[in-house]
């Protein structure tokens, strides 16, 4: 019977790493190295691949990937161009860089998850279309938005008719009462998006070219593994 094997493939900031696990030993058969490529990480991980044996790829059943580029984005505070819509905040939150393009509209609810104000659709509508001027993607969190999630939602409808553009609701991404960090993630995670998703599509690409057809993880910060669809809303689960 033909080994079936496990692909590991790491880009991190400067090297990309990959790694044959023959599944039935649980030993490394082969390890390969290459240095990462920018800003299209698809050479690095091409060239990293080609060190392999073609047979040993041929058997391989499960393709797990692991990055350090959403990790040193935050840390070298880099990313795409992110805004951020607060709806029923007071302030912005200190997190937040000044240069960050940020929209305060009424609204909110309570911490019961009563509605405390009224979402100002009409003061949205009309600087809605400044506002996303030139930006990636959208992060968006009520107050209280864990109590209740309807004014996020209906501010994201709004930007969807607007533009099509990355949207991150808070309320997804955790459900503390933390108003001010959960803005925060919201607005990294909106800014990781693009990053995450241009690595993930660089990797299937070269996976295909190489005829390599076993299913894509990412491994999260945890270790644990999270689908592409989940990595392409969540990337800052990634994050060490």
């Amino acid at each position: 019977m033909n080994p079936r094997f496990g692909l590991g493939i790491d880009a991190g900031g400067t090297y990309t790493d990959v790694a044959l696990l023959d599944l039935t030993t649980g030993k490394v058969v082969v390890y390969a190295k290459s240095l990462t490529t920018r800003p299209d990480p698809s050479e690095g991980i091409r060239n990293a691949l080609a060190r392999i044996n073609k047979e040993f790829l041929s058997s391989v059943s499960m393709v797990s990937l692991a990055t350090t580029f959403a990790t040193n984005a935050i840390v070298e505070d880099q990313g795409a161009e992110a805004g951020l819509i607060l709806i029923g905040y007071d302030e912005r939150p200190s997190d937040i860089p000044a240069t960050t393009r940020v929209l305060m509209i009424d609204g909110g609810h309570t911490v019961s998850g009563d509605e405390k104000a009224s979402l100002d659709l009409s003061y949205l509508d009309r600087h809605l279309g400044s506002f996303l001027s030139g930006l990636e993607a959208i992060a968006i969190t009520g107050f209280f938005s864990v109590r209740n999630s309807d004014h996020e939602h209906r501010a994201a409808q709004r930007v969807r008719e607007a533009r099509d553009v990355s949207i991150v609701l808070g309320h997804q991404l955790s459900m503390r009462l933390d108003a001010m960090r959960r803005a925060t993630t919201a607005w990294w995670n909106a800014r990781l998006i693009p990053l995450v998703r241009n690595l993930i599509r660089a990797t299937e690409n070269v996976l295909t070219g190489m005829n390599i057809s076993a299913p894509l993880m990412i491994v999260k910060g945890d270790g644990t593994l999270m689908s592409i669809e989940m990595s392409l809303d969540r990337p800052i689960d990634t994050i060490l």
